[in-house]
C-alpha cells in the first residue's frame, strides 16, 4: 500500500482549487510543495479567478522622484561627457562590451544582457565592425516568471 499522508491537505487542495485557487497559492496556504498540490488536484476541474485589477497607481513618492532626477541627470552629464564616440572609441567600447558579457563556443559568439540598451549596442557593435551574415544571427529570450526588468519611467496621474 502506497504513502497515505497529508489526507487532510489533500482534501483541502481540491476544495481550493475547484475555486479557481492557483496551485502556487494552494501549496503556500497549506504548507505543502506545489509537486504535491499538482498531483492532488490533476483531475479536479476548476473556472480560473478573473485576475484582481488594483487600483490606481500612486503616484512616485519624494524620493522616488528625486532618485528618477538625479538618474535623468546623471545619464544627460554622462551624454554630455562623452559626447559621441569615434570609430576607435566605438570599437574599444563594443570589445569591452563583449569581455564582460560575451562568450564564443563552437563556432558561435554570444552575448548575454537584460539591458535592451546593451542588446542594441552590441548589435550595432556586431554590424560596423565586423562582416557579419545577418542571415545567420539568432536571438534567444529567456523571460521568467516574476522578472520586472523593464525600467519605468514615472507617468504621473492618469
Amino acid at each position: 500500500m502506497g504513502y497515505r499522508g497529508k489526507l487532510a491537505e489533500r482534501g483541502q487542495a481540491r476544495g481550493l482549487r475547484a475555486t479557481g485557487l492557483p496551485m502556487a497559492d494552494i501549496a503556500a496556504r497549506l504548507g505543502v510543495s506545489k509537486s504535491s498540490v499538482s498531483l492532488w488536484v490533476r483531475d479536479v476541474v476548476f473556472e480560473p479567478r478573473p485576475l484582481v485589477t488594483r487600483g490606481r497607481r500612486r503616484a512616485p513618492n519624494a524620493l522616488q522622484r528625486r532618485k528618477r532626477a538625479e538618474i535623468d541627470r546623471l545619464l544627460a552629464e554622462g551624454r554630455v561627457r562623452i559626447g559621441r564616440l569615434s570609430e576607435r572609441e566605438f570599437l574599444v567600447a563594443g570589445v569591452a562590451l563583449y569581455a564582460g558579457e560575451g562568450s564564443k563556443r563552437d563556432g558561435e559568439v554570444r552575448f548575454v544582457n537584460s539591458d535592451p540598451r546593451m542588446v542594441g549596442f552590441f548589435c550595432s557593435w556586431l554590424r560596423r565592425c565586423f562582416a557579419i551574415d545577418e542571415s545567420r544571427l539568432r536571438v534567444r529570450l529567456y523571460l521568467h516568471e516574476g522578472l520586472d526588468w523593464w525600467p519605468r519611467r514615472p507617468t504621473g496621474p492618469r
